[in-house]
C-alpha cells in the first residue's frame, strides 16, 4: 500500500510539473500570437489600446487566463498521452486535438456573432490557427523537459 502512495504522490508531483509548464508555455505562446495578429492582421491603429479601456484589459486578462488553464490542462493529458512511446503521431495527434477543439470553440463563438464574408473566414482561420501554435509550443516544451529529465513521461509499468 505504501508503495502505491508513493506512485501516486510521484506522478501527481510529476503531472503538477507538466501542467505548469504546460501553462507557461501556453501563456507566452498566446501572448506571442495575439501580439502578432493585433499588429499584423487585424492591423490594430492602437495596440496597446487594452491600457486605455478597462472591458478590454479584462477580456484580455481573462484570455490570458484561459490560455495557461488550457496549457496547464493539455501539460498534464500530454504527459500521459505520449507516455514513453516515441511514435511521433501521438505527439502531433495530442497537439491537433486540442488545438482544433479550442479553435473551433472560438470560431463557434464567433459565428453567433454573425459571419461577415471573407475577412471573417480568414479570422476564423487565424484562430484556429493560433490554437494549434499555442498547443505546439506547450507540446515541444514538454518534450524538451522530458529530454532532459525535468519532467518524466508516465510509466504505467
Amino acid at each position: 500500500m505504501n508503495n502505491f502512495r508513493q506512485f501516486v504522490s510521484i506522478e501527481r508531483i510529476e503531472s503538477l510539473k507538466a501542467g505548469l509548464l504546460g501553462g507557461f508555455a501556453g501563456t507566452i505562446a498566446f501572448l506571442v500570437t495575439a501580439a502578432i495578429d493585433g499588429l499584423t492582421i487585424a492591423r490594430s491603429e492602437l495596440p496597446f489600446q487594452w491600457m486605455s479601456d478597462p472591458e478590454t484589459l479584462l477580456n484580455l486578462v481573462l484570455a490570458i487566463a484561459i490560455a495557461g488553464a488550457s496549457g496547464f490542462l493539455f501539460g498534464v493529458t500530454y504527459r500521459y498521452v505520449i507516455r514513453r512511446d516515441l511514435n511521433p503521431h501521438l505527439n502531433s495527434g495530442a497537439v491537433l486535438a486540442f488545438g482544433l477543439v479550442r479553435g473551433f470553440a472560438q470560431v463557434d463563438a464567433t459565428l453567433s456573432g454573425g459571419f461577415e464574408g471573407t475577412a471573417s473566414l480568414l479570422a476564423m482561420v487565424v484562430i484556429v490557427l493560433e490554437s494549434i501554435v499555442l498547443f505546439a509550443v506547450a507540446g515541444r516544451m514538454l518534450d524538451w523537459a522530458m529530454e532532459r529529465d525535468w519532467i518524466k513521461p508516465f510509466d504505467a509499468d
